[in-house]
C-alpha cells in the first residue's frame, strides 16, 4: 500500500442513487424494462454539489424469456450510463478544475 501523501486526488465526484432496476410486466406481453439512476457531480475537496439530474430509460425486451429480460435490462443500463457521462463531461467546464498543485 502507496503512502497516504502521494495518492491521487479527484477534482470532481460522481455519485449515483440507483432509483429504480426493474421488469415491469404489464399484460400478457414481453416486459418492458426500467432503469433510473439519479447523479450528482460534486466539486472536490469542498464537496460543492455542481449539478444533479435524474436519467431512466426504458427498453421493451424481445419475450418472456430470462435472456431477453436480462438482454433488456443490459441496454436500459448501457442508454442510461452512457447519458450520465455525456453530461457529466459538459457539466465540467474547461478551466473551472481548481489549481493543481
Amino acid at each position: 500500500m502507496g503512502r497516504q501523501s502521494v495518492t491521487l486526488r479527484a477534482d470532481y465526484s460522481l455519485l449515483t442513487d440507483l432509483r429504480e432496476f426493474q421488469a415491469e410486466y404489464i399484460g400478457s406481453g414481453p416486459p418492458r424494462v426500467r432503469v433510473r439512476l439519479n447523479a450528482k457531480l460534486m466539486n472536490m475537496p469542498q464537496r460543492t454539489i455542481l449539478a444533479t439530474e435524474t436519467f431512466e430509460a426504458l427498453e421493451l425486451a424481445a419475450s418472456s424469456y430470462f435472456q431477453a429480460v436480462v438482454s433488456a435490462f443490459d441496454v436500459a443500463l448501457g442508454k442510461t450510463l452512457k447519458r450520465i457521462v455525456e453530461w457529466s463531461l459538459k457539466g465540467v467546464q474547461p478551466g473551472s478544475q481548481r489549481a493543481r498543485r
